[in-house]
């Protein structure tokens, strides 16, 4: 539960709730938590602004909507462009980018991008943390690198030139971190034609957006991860004579090799009540037990 404040005075909370009786809320939560709550007091404040508060409400629908259609699709790079797409319409930039670290070369590489031509991607196609770009800037720094106007900004220096052929003035580049490790995946960026400075409000719900990124990226590379150990444990039991098995309570194989393979369907005998009748278990001490 979340006090909702304007000026410092409470005029509300916020509540959220969890239906899953293992999920626990950590400080990360808490964090967005909070800054959700700061957006909510911020437009709660500008009720007499029929304009503002409109598109409050659109930002805020906006992204229950995204968190909705997030849940229906399991495609990284169409998830990731969602994502982008949000934060380029909330803050009104004209073009953006989505980059993934990649941990063993120690540098980002564009995934994702909307409304850059060609030349972008091939100039920026890698940047580490030697990089004065706002990307190099923000792997460097591990934290949100804004830069209203690449003209005066003394660290852009080397990359005006291309920033004045490719259209922009501004760019503003978010990490994404693992929730958990707090390890960089990558980083969401999007860039102005003109020089900008965003509002506390559309920073604080930008934040929303790139923490959905971080969390469905850290899912597909766990997912990732498990894939590639399950074959890896696959190919080495291949290599052991007979027949090996992991099965779960069920009953259901979990994997399985060798003689396993083919001998049966994806339920082990004990749990099939069409072949039960035809089997014998016996306990570490030898004494039958019951099938049933």
């Amino acid at each position: 539960m979340i006090p909702l404040y304007v000026d410092g005075e409470a005029v509300g909370t916020i509540w959220v709730i969890s239906h899953d009786e293992n999920r626990r809320f950590d400080a990360e939560d808490l964090r967005v938590m909070t800054n959700l709550g700061n957006f909510a007091g911020a437009a709660y404040k500008t009720l007499l602004s029929p304009g503002t508060t409109i598109k409050a409400h659109q930002d805020t629908t906006r992204l229950n909507e995204l968190s909705t259609r997030l849940m229906a699709t399991s495609d990284l790079l169409s998830i990731l462009c969602e994502i982008l797409d949000g934060i380029i319409e909330l803050q009104s930039a004209d073009f953006g980018d989505v980059q993934l670290y990649d941990e063993a070369t120690g540098t980002l590489n564009i995934v994702a991008h909307r409304g850059l031509d060609r030349t972008f991607p091939d100039y920026f196609t890698t940047a580490d943390v030697n990089d004065s770009s706002a990307f190099g800037l923000a792997l460097h720094s591990g934290t949100r690198v804004i830069i209203e106007d690449v003209n005066t900004d003394p660290d852009f220096v080397p990359h005006r030139s291309f920033a004045a052929s490719a259209g922009f003035r501004a760019v503003q580049a978010t990490p994404l971190l693992n929730r958990t490790s707090g390890k960089l995946l990558g980083i969401i960026s999007i860039h102005f034609r003109q020089p900008h400075r965003s509002s506390a409000d559309e920073l604080r719900l930008s934040d929303v957006y790139a923490r959905h990124a971080a969390d469905v990226i850290t899912s597909r590379l766990a997912e990732d991860a498990s894939r590639e150990s399950e074959a890896l444990l696959s190919a080495i039991l291949n290599q052991v004579p007979g027949g090996v098995g992991m099965i779960d309570r069920e009953g259901q194989f979990v994997l399985r090799s060798g003689l396993l393979s083919s001998l049966w369907d994806d339920t082990i005998p004990s749990r099939d009540s069409g072949t039960v009748r035809r089997w014998r278990g016996f306990d570490a001490n030898g004494e039958s037990l019951s099938l049933s």
